[in-house]
């Protein structure tokens, strides 16, 4: 409750380790509507006027699933009522037991837009009638290229949604396309910031792409030639 109510209006919620992840998964998505109710409802309180509240769609983590909330009303009331209406939702969905926390947000990965020394190809998806869609073989080959000279059991740093986690290599594709169908910007980083590294994102928004990057402090002229 702390960190939900010294977050400003924006703050991500977990369901951390539940009994049944489909359902927890189900009950999650309906929440979301619920607390984007709330606060649209409310949306005058203490917020700017022309910031509406967001909810983002639910990404399933290596912890549980989870949601970001941005431009949430800073009244106590509406905030204390949140878990509330997620635990009411596992509830009713048979979800007979899980931890709701609000995860940190942020972290090393907050400086890797400005790491200098680095070459990036952005992919940009056609459109084909309706939003464009990263095609899921795109996102094969990303993971390949962060995940390629690492054992399965090594670590890769990946961010969703605002949100560190560290993972096993093996599981980076599970995790990055799962951010690709519930349209999540997401990034896996393999490497150090203050050295070498290599890195995928999908962005999405305006314009949804995939972005492959490569370089850092540690990483020469002839270096970066190589990696372009």
């Amino acid at each position: 409750m702390h960190r939900l109510e010294t977050a400003g209006g924006t703050f991500a919620l977990e369901v951390r380790e539940p009994s049944d992840l489909k359902a927890a998964i189900s009950a999650l998505k309906l929440a979301r509507v619920d607390v984007l109710g709330l606060a649209s409802g409310h949306a005058g309180v203490g917020a700017a006027a022309s910031a509406a509240p967001m909810v983002s769609p639910v990404v399933n983590g290596p912890n549980g699933p989870f949601f970001l909330v941005e431009h949430f009303p800073h009244s106590l009331e509406l905030i204390e009522s949140v878990p509330d209406v997620v635990a009411r939702r596992l509830e009713r969905a048979g979800v007979e037991s899980a931890d709701i926390v609000a995860p940190t947000r942020g972290g090393a990965l907050d400086s890797l837009d400005t790491t200098p020394r680095a070459v990036v190809l952005r992919l940009f998806p056609r459109r084909r009638g309706g939003a464009p869609v990263i095609p899921p073989d795109w996102i094969d080959v990303a993971c390949e290229w962060v995940t390629g000279d690492l054992g399965d059991d090594e670590p890769v740093r990946v961010r969703a949604l605002g949100i560190e986690f560290a993972v096993p290599a093996v599981e980076v594709p599970a995790l990055v396309h799962e951010c690709g169908l519930a349209k999540a910007w997401c990034d896996a980083v393999n490497g150090e910031l203050n050295d070498r590294l290599r890195v995928a994102s999908v962005t999405f928004g305006r314009l949804p792409h995939l972005a492959l990057a490569a370089g850092g402090p540690g990483v020469d002229n002839a270096g970066l030639v190589n990696r372009f």
